[in-house]
């Protein structure tokens, strides 16, 4: 409000200076006007007195052209000396038009600029309004929510409720709002690892159900059997004869097991091979073909076969960091334990999300020398301070390869 008062103070002292300016000049152009009249005057009767005379005028006729001309000259010298130091006259003769011109478009952007500014302005009160809307409906619906809140268990409560204490009393430091927000994730990590081993439990548990349905299962559905690995080059003779090698393997293996050989398994092979040759002529590089169980087998049971094509690429680069855990001080070995396995098992998750091929029924993969992992455990137990733990790839591992981890403490 100061500024805007100091403005228009400003903006008075101008006006009222530009008036004083314009006085002064029309006060100077009548008193010049007056000067010019006697000065012209007066040299024309000196010239008429002298009788003086040019272009055969007579003295009279001469001494009126005489006059004439001073009055003209001292004009002359009088506007060129004005529009030398006064801005306000070279303004006012040679610039008046630009100024209207300049005036007028001004006036049209002061008014095209105070339709937008009125257009902004209902725009945005639209806004608010629709935002003090939408803050109602969100109240509403935090406040029917509210009693769910109350069903909310164990620790994930415990930390709301202290967030809540916190936001009421303190206005949470960073500090504090980052911790929270960490263990947080660990609880969701928590929360997702419990749903993976409840969906493994009711897994196995079908698998025990289903057993006890029709006897000692031989072979689980999915479950890897063999591998070859073949380049996009071989020809269709010798690719045809290392997968029927690797099928009469397995199917004798499967025979003296128990299990039934289909008779019209040469046909069904003979189908999957014709789809593996085309997957190849659209390969470059090294494929893995992978056999695994099409289903449940049982003793007395017929076992199939599918053949399932797998490019054998890059899936861990050397040093490559996998997992990482950050372990809070003065931890028990039982539970730097339990931190660890959980580690490793990740890296087996991780693993098979990428597409290593497993083998057996434990679906584990990677691997870590005893030696190795009883020096972290031992790093980690009852340390005063915080350690962080990695789990890295030893070599470039590929998609048939055995992954190979150590571990890294800092």
């Amino acid at each position: 409000m100061t500024a805007v008062s100091g403005y228009l103070k400003s903006s008075e002292k101008e006006a009222i200076l530009a008036m004083l300016s314009g006085i002064a000049l029309v006060l100077l152009l009548i008193v010049l006007s007056g000067l010019i009249a006697f000065i012209g005057d007066y040299v024309g009767r000196k010239a008429g007195k002298r009788r003086i005379t040019f272009l055969n005028l007579r003295p009279r006729q001469a001494s009126k052209i005489i006059t004439v001309l001073t009055g003209a000259m001292i004009v002359s010298v009088t506007l060129g000396v004005l529009f030398l130091f006064s801005s306000y006259a070279r303004t006012s003769f040679f610039g008046l038009q630009r100024l209207i011109s300049e005036l007028k478009h001004q006036k049209k952007e002061i008014q095209v600029s105070t339709i937008k500014y009125r257009r902004e302005e209902a725009r945005l009160s639209a806004e608010v309004e629709q935002s003090r809307r939408e803050s109602r409906a969100v109240a509403e619906k935090l406040q029917r929510n509210q009693s769910e809140l109350d069903k909310i268990l164990g620790e994930i409560n415990m930390k709301s409720v202290k967030l809540t204490e916190l936001q009421e009393t303190h206005k949470k430091t960073s500090a504090e709002l980052k911790k929270l927000s960490s263990e947080t994730s660990e609880l969701r990590a928590k929360k997702n690892k419990l749903e993976k081993d409840i969906a493994a439990s009711v897994d196995r548990l079908s698998k025990v159900s289903v057993e006890t349905l029709y006897g000692d299962i031989l072979y689980h559905k999915d479950q890897p059997l063999a591998l070859v690995t073949v380049s996009s080059d071989i020809s269709e003779s010798d690719f045809k004869a290392r997968l029927m090698l690797m099928i009469n393997t397995i199917l004798s293996d499967a025979v003296q097991r128990g299990a039934i050989v289909d008779k019209d398994i040469n046909a069904i092979f003979n189908e999957q091979f014709k789809g593996l040759l085309d997957v190849i002529e659209h390969t470059h590089g090294q494929l893995i073909i992978e056999a695994r169980a099409a289903n449940n087998v049982f003793k007395g049971q017929q076992m199939y076969i599918k053949l399932r094509p797998i490019r054998n690429e890059i899936v861990f680069k050397k040093g490559e960091v996998i997992v990482e855990e950050n372990l809070t001080a003065n931890l028990k070995r039982e539970e730097a334990g339990k931190i660890l396995m959980k580690m490793l098992s990740e890296v087996s998750s991780e693993a098979r999300s990428r597409g290593m091929i497993t083998s057996g029924e434990s679906q584990k993969v990677g691997s870590v020398t005893a030696k190795k992992y009883l020096e972290v455990l031992d790093a980690v137990t009852d340390s005063p301070k915080k350690k962080n733990v990695k789990v890295i790839a030893l070599d470039n591992t590929y998609v048939s390869d055995q992954l190979r981890v150590d571990f890294l403490v800092n």
